[in-house]
């Protein structure tokens, strides 16, 4: 953009009261600006030296920054893009306008102020999905981590049952083995006395029983009848 030659050339104090900002507010803004790739004139010893449309310009920055909350980079950046925009496609320039000392100057046509309601409400309705979005995720997370704690639960008296049932099969397993252990030891008692009795010592004068062979009998016995007790135990005859 550049200035006419009948521009009025304001300072920096003048224009920061224009504008409702302090002076050290107001070259931050320009420093930003600048960065942007614009460039305002300066006198010889570097002070920026505003015109009409420099103050057009941060007019606009100061409306989305001040006004609705834009951040000053993204404000500044929608100025630019709203301007290039404008005077691609149709030519419009820079005005002066309205009687506010502190907002005396806007763009032609007046459909910026609706674009940026447009995005503005496009951001509100993003930041109300974001928020609707995170709220559906945080309640699936609750409810997966139910489930994952009911799961965990069942695992748990899963294992106890199972460790209760090899417990009980053990106990049942021993009840078993010891009534065919007495089964087979009164058998055993009522075998002949030379199966039972072995005779040891000098000259074999000394009679006693026969452990081992008492022994192998008992666990012979248990073995045999053992399957048989225990389908009998679970009724599976």
């Amino acid at each position: 953009m550049n200035a006419s030659k009948q521009d009025r050339v304001y300072w920096n104090r003048e224009v920061a009261e224009n504008l409702g900002l302090a002076d050290s507010t107001l070259r931050k803004w320009c420093i930003a600006i600048e960065k942007s790739g614009y460039t305002f004139s300066k006198d010889d010893q570097g002070n920026r030296a505003f015109h009409d449309h420099d103050l057009i310009l941060l007019r606009r920055v100061h409306d989305l920054n001040k006004t609705k909350g834009v951040r000053l980079e993204n404000a500044i950046s929608m100025v630019f893009s709203n301007l290039n925009n404008e005077n691609d496609t149709d030519g419009t320039t820079l005005v002066q306008s309205s009687n506010d000392p502190r907002s005396t100057y806007s763009l032609v046509p007046e459909s910026f102020d609706e674009k940026m309601e447009q995005i503005l409400e496009a951001n509100r309705q993003l930041v109300e999905y974001l928020k609707s979005r995170d709220e559906q995720i945080m309640n699936v997370m609750k409810e997966m981590n139910e489930v994952r704690l009911q799961l965990a639960a069942s695992t748990v008296d899963q294992k106890l049952e199972e460790r209760q049932s090899r417990i009980t099969e053990m106990i049942t397993m021993e009840r078993v083995k010891g009534q065919l252990r007495k089964e087979a030891l009164h058998q055993w008692s009522t075998k002949p006395e030379e199966e039972r009795i072995k005779r040891t010592g000098l000259f074999g004068l000394k009679k006693e029983e026969d452990h081992a062979a008492r022994d192998r009998f008992v666990q012979d016995y248990i073995d045999a009848h053992l399957p048989e007790r225990l389908a009998q135990e679970y009724g599976m005859e």
